[in-house]
């Protein structure tokens, strides 16, 4: 293997090793919840229930607004949902088209980017200048 594959494949490993690092403390902090709802206080169990009820809202409004901050710092590039995937998921955001989809539709329709056919970019008020 050329060194260039080599690094490449090392950092494929290091991005794979940050995301279940990650996964496994969100499940470590899962299972703490449940465990204090059952052995904790009566409002424990409630609290628990409330926030895995609003979980898979939480979820959404997050690739939302993660959604919206990737177009406006494409420096007024225009971008694919596929390209804005791709970008979430350098971030270890895992998304399905559909809802990125939806979330920029959304923006569109409140004006806060624009749509051109299937590829949308930020206002020109909101382009982040890299300089």
């Amino acid at each position: 293997m050329e060194p260039a594959d080599i690094e490449a494949e090392l950092e494929k490993v290091r991005a794979d090793a940050a995301r279940l690092q990650m996964q496994e403390q969100l499940l470590s902090q899962a299972l703490r919840m449940h465990q204090f709802a059952k052995t904790g206080p009566p409002e424990a169990a409630r609290a628990v229930r409330e926030f895995a009820a609003g979980a898979q809202e939480a979820r959404e409004q997050n690739i939302s607004a993660n959604v919206l901050t990737i177009v406006r710092q494409a420096a007024g590039e225009e971008l694919t949902p596929a390209a804005i995937q791709e970008i979430l998921a350098d971030f270890s955001i895992h998304a399905d088209l559909s809802a990125i989809r939806q979330a920029l539709r959304r923006w569109a329709e409140r004006h806060m980017i624009i749509k051109n056919g299937h590829r949308y970019r930020a206002l020109a008020a909101d382009q982040v200048n890299r300089t």
